[in-house]
């Protein structure tokens, strides 16, 4: 006589919170998908910010040459390579010279005009050379004309200021006309 047959039927083992291995390679492919995004992205970061300070510097030279032109103050851009900064001032009408140029409030601010690059925005961004003849600062007088560091017309063609990642401002010394590159 045969044994009774017993309904028993197979079952699989209990899972207790492990991961197969098909779970564990979908996790790489996305990883491995949102890193290769990711990467690039964080190199054009820093084409972002060397841009920004470009525009920036751009900006500023332009309201410093429209300030003097306004006021019929000269106004001076020093820069400060060492510091990553550059100041924004216009000569006192009574008391006229560079050297006792006030800082210009900055319309933005309220505060002194000086911008620092190097820092919050514009990190890893430096002023790498500033020439405007034979000096680094660069004056505006009344009709807009580019001023070397002793208050006289610029005798060079052009005058630049250099950045990180190969930006760069250039003011023309004829008509004061300035681009970024």
């Amino acid at each position: 006589m045969p044994a009774p047959a017993t309904n028993t039927v197979a079952r699989r083992p209990r899972r207790d919170g492990g991961v197969t291995l098909t779970e564990v390679l979908a996790v790489m492919v996305i990883t491995a998908i949102l890193a290769g995004t990711a990467v690039p992205a964080i190199g054009s970061i820093t084409n972002t910010r060397e841009e920004m300070a470009k525009n920036q510097l751009l900006r500023d030279l332009s309201f410093a040459r429209q300030y003097a032109m306004a006021t019929g103050r000269i106004t001076w851009v020093e820069f400060d390579e060492a510091g990553e900064s550059y100041d924004v001032l216009a000569e006192d009408p009574s008391n006229p010279g560079k050297a006792n140029a006030l800082a210009i409030t900055d319309p933005a601010t309220g505060r002194d005009f000086t911008q620092t690059l190097d820092v919050d925005s514009f990190v890893g961004v430096e002023i790498l050379a500033a020439t405007f003849d034979t000096g680094d600062d660069v004056g505006f007088d009344w009709i807009g004309r580019p001023l070397n560091d002793t208050g006289a017309e610029m005798t060079a063609a052009t005058g630049s200021v250099t950045l990180t990642g190969g930006k760069s401002v250039t003011i023309v010394k004829a008509t004061g006309y300035m681009y970024g590159s």
